[in-house]
């Protein structure tokens, strides 16, 4: 039996040692990969595992008090974001070179409604809460700073270029591109907050462990309100606006 063993092996073609080596380094990283994708999966699949029931519980009354706050201004967003969809196709590829008395009105009107937004009061107590509420805080901050100073700045804009040329219509119209993107990016950053309450919500147990305190219904009708479906803004191929000057 030995002796066939070492025929076997003395028959062994002489490059076959050559290809295992070739092949021992992708084996090795192929190896590296399952075990990180393995890692990861372990980490997805254990999630809140990790953390204390406090913890779990503190994150929770964070999300039920956002929850609360986004519901709070569900109507003057939803007004806010029918004033700049009246208005978007007019400026989405830059403003008009002869802005009219119309885009001026529906301007002014968009940044009406935009300052007309309440800072939801956990916005200033991101810096005390827990897990992702003050993030999810963030993003409505966001999407409240950069619509208020792009409809204001836009509609100061058109009225300086409506007024004829010099300084100021040049200046404005240098500048009009950055908050034209800037609008899409606050509305796009809003678009989004909806689904990533719902993701959240489920994460931390959704109405299980909620209870009353927040519903799916309620995180349902949060998910509807900000999303893109209520919030983004057509045509929306901006990319280019911020290079144009």
């Amino acid at each position: 039996m030995s002796g066939q063993l070492t025929a076997a092996a003395s028959a062994e073609p002489a490059g076959s040692s050559r290809s295992r080596s070739r092949l021992a380094p992708a084996l090795i990283a192929l190896a590296v990969l399952v075990v990180a994708a393995a890692a990861t999966l372990g980490v997805l699949l254990k999630g809140n595992a990790t953390q204390t029931p406090s913890e779990l519980g503190q994150q929770r009354a964070g999300m039920v008090l956002l929850s609360s706050e986004l519901l709070a201004v569900e109507h003057p967003v939803a007004v806010e974001m029918a004033a700049a969809r009246a208005v978007w196709p007019q400026i989405a590829h830059g403003l008009p070179a002869h802005p009219s008395r119309r885009l001026a009105r529906e301007l002014a009107a968009a940044s009406a409604s935009a300052l007309a937004v309440p800072l939801p009061p956990i916005v200033n107590l991101v810096q005390e809460l827990a897990g992702p509420a003050p993030r999810l805080a963030r993003g409505f901050h966001n999407f409240m700073l950069l619509t208020q100073r792009g409809f204001g700045q836009l509609s100061e804009d058109a009225e300086a270029i409506a007024r004829g040329p010099g300084p100021a219509a040049a200046f404005a119209r240098a500048n009009a591109n950055l908050y034209i993107a800037s609008i899409y990016d606050g509305t796009f950053t809003i678009s989004l907050l909806g689904e990533k309450v719902l993701h959240t919500y489920e994460r931390l147990g959704a109405e299980p462990e909620f209870g009353s305190a927040l519903t799916a219904k309620r995180v349902e009708r949060i998910e509807a309100a900000y999303s893109p479906q209520a919030d983004e803004l057509v045509p929306h191929d901006v990319e280019a606006l911020s290079g144009q000057q």
